[in-house]
């Protein structure tokens, strides 16, 4: 019992001391400015509204401003990064060892289509020329395909991509004559 009293009386020292406060006080102030930087107005509506639930179960600000800090920081942690483990579901971009880098997959995936001739191991030094990789005579039909295959899709991807860009442009523009 005389830990226990001792170090609850510890606690309720450094909660109730207004120096404690107000360092607690300065870091909320700096994560709110952060997420109004960022826009994420997410993490200050969930600031918010926890420190709106939590003043009506204690009035000591310090424990108030302390939890909203550590739950919003855990929660937009939490949002911004995958975590896929609870859903279920990889990545195909993650491994054991963390995340590939993406360029060094799509090398894989190409010397898997292509099988591992030794033929085409040099195009792949250089991942960014793989759109324009040239037909081997001397490969048989399945290679060419495949590598044809890999262009088309290559392709669409880009087109994909600029229709993307081109219709968040629009989209840009539309909202800045909104806001007129």
């Amino acid at each position: 019992m005389a830990i226990k009293e001792k170090v609850s009386g510890f606690f309720k020292k450094v909660f109730t001391n207004t120096i404690v406060l107000y360092i607690i006080l300065i870091l909320a102030i700096l994560n709110v400015v952060q997420y109004v930087a960022f826009r994420d107005m997410d993490a200050l509506t969930f600031f918010v509204a926890l420190g709106l639930v939590l003043k009506a179960m204690t009035d000591n600000n310090s424990i108030i401003l302390l939890s909203c800090i550590i739950v919003t920081n855990v929660y937009v942690y939490v949002k911004n990064n995958d975590i896929e483990g609870i859903s279920g579901f990889r990545s195909r971009y993650k491994t054991k060892k963390g995340k590939k880098d993406m360029k060094e997959l799509d090398k894989l995936a190409m010397k898997k289509a292509l099988g591992n001739k030794k033929e085409y191991n040099d195009m792949f030094s250089n991942i960014s020329g793989l759109s324009t990789i040239p037909t081997n005579n001397s490969a048989d039909a399945d290679g060419d395909s495949n590598i044809e295959t890999y262009n088309e899709i290559t392709e669409a991807y880009n087109n994909l991509v600029t229709d993307i860009k081109k219709k968040t442009k629009k989209i840009k523009e539309l909202s800045k004559k909104i806001k007129l």
